[in-house]
């Protein structure tokens, strides 16, 4: 039990890792030639509380949709680690390479739902088809550092304790 504890932190540690360094590549990506940006539409975290508010049937006080944006990217950064902490034991055998390299797939399973999944749907994002390949290919790039990130603090765990 004390372990199956420390496996999720580190899976939560390593998806705010992860997370945070996905906004400066956003941030870092938003300077690179327009090739390389993928087309949005508009904000994953506006779309996902504009869902929400439609199937609370009440609008969020605009103050307090402000406060939520940011946070939404943690929630969502933090999903694929948590995961990957609670079943890295099973996935890497206590190697750290083998988790690292299991972070790097829930990098790249992260990009697919949301690149080739509630995104487009969503309208927030072009479909995979219509994007340019140097955009698709920094985004998928991106997000398998993510999961070498994110995975980090797992494979420690998984290796050390």
């Amino acid at each position: 039990m004390k372990k199956t504890l420390l496996e999720a932190a580190a899976g939560v540690a390593g998806g705010i890792l992860g997370t945070l360094l996905i906004r400066q590549m956003a941030k870092l990506g938003g300077k690179l030639p327009q090739r390389f940006q993928p087309r949005m539409h508009r904000d994953p975290a506006d779309a996902v509380l504009s869902k929400a508010e439609a199937l609370a049937h009440r609008p969020l006080a605009p103050s307090t949709r402000e406060r939520l944006k940011p946070w939404l990217s943690f929630l969502y950064g933090t999903t694929g680690p948590l995961v990957l902490g609670l079943t890295a034991r099973r996935l890497g055998g206590g190697s750290f390479a083998r988790v690292i390299a299991a972070g790097v797939v829930m990098g790249a399973i992260v990009w697919s739902v949301g690149y080739l999944g509630w995104m487009p749907m969503a309208g927030v994002l072009e479909p995979i088809h219509r994007q340019r390949f140097e955009a698709t290919a920094q985004s998928v790039l991106g997000h398998a550092l993510y999961g070498a990130i994110a995975a980090l603090p797992v494979a420690a765990v998984e290796r050390f304790v």
